[in-house]
């Protein structure tokens, strides 16, 4: 089962998120009101995810990730918050989060997120996902972007819209009818192409390119 501790100011939004997820067959090992104590249950408790909201006391939850990242570099860590801002989203990204969600996100969409990222998958509540997109779209960073998916091939095109769903190699390969180790080589090649160094920086290129026809049928990257 996957252990995870949640971590925000507000009661009222720990029970529920704690609720969600214990309803979800997840053990919630620990809820907590602030960043210090977020840090404390993560050294003592040895959860596979931390859920953690943007502004706490102490410390925010920026800090908090960050300090965990170095602490734990293997640990998964996915951002609840209220604010959709996008510096905010830009920031827990290179930090390193596996997921980025909106406490008005619907249960099912917090608990596949929580499950996603304990696999090593990357998920964006669907509010940030199109407030991401339409930032891009409007702005003169839309470039960088669309050059480096432009040459891509439709099975790559697929490919980085699985990995930016949060798909894991093993999901992947029998989605595709492919071997895992035939994916996990396809998604190395891809990263390459795509100049990023993991599935976060992946999934943000992904989220914010056209997405590709997902009848290709199963190939050759």
């Amino acid at each position: 089962m996957i252990r995870v501790v949640v971590a925000d100011d507000d009661a009222a939004v720990r029970e529920s998120v704690s609720t969600i997820l214990t309803a979800g067959s997840i053990d919630v090992v620990l809820a907590v009101g602030d960043g210090v104590a977020a840090i404390r249950a993560t050294e003592d408790e040895d959860p596979d995810v931390v859920l953690l909201d943007i502004r706490m006391p102490g410390h925010d939850g920026l800090t908090v990730a960050r300090r965990l990242r170095e602490k734990r570099p293997e640990l998964a860590l996915v951002m609840l918050t209220t604010f959709g801002e996008d510096a905010n989203v830009d920031d827990a990204f290179s930090i390193g989060v596996q997921g980025f969600l909106l406490k008005t996100s619907p249960p099912t969409e917090i608990i596949s997120a929580v499950r996603a990222a304990a696999t090593g998958g990357v998920t964006l509540s669907a509010h940030v996902a199109a407030r991401l997109g339409a930032r891009v779209g409007r702005s003169g960073s839309a470039s960088p972007t669309l050059d480096r998916t432009s040459t891509l091939t439709p099975r790559e095109r697929v490919l980085l819209d699985l990995v930016a769903t949060g798909r894991t190699n093993a999901e992947i390969a029998a989605e595709l009818s492919l071997t895992e180790g035939t994916v996990k080589g396809y998604v190395s090649a891809l990263f390459e192409r795509l100049g990023v160094r993991n599935r976060v920086e992946a999934a943000l290129v992904g989220f914010t390119a056209p997405h590709a026809d997902p009848g290709h049928p199963p190939g050759r990257c």
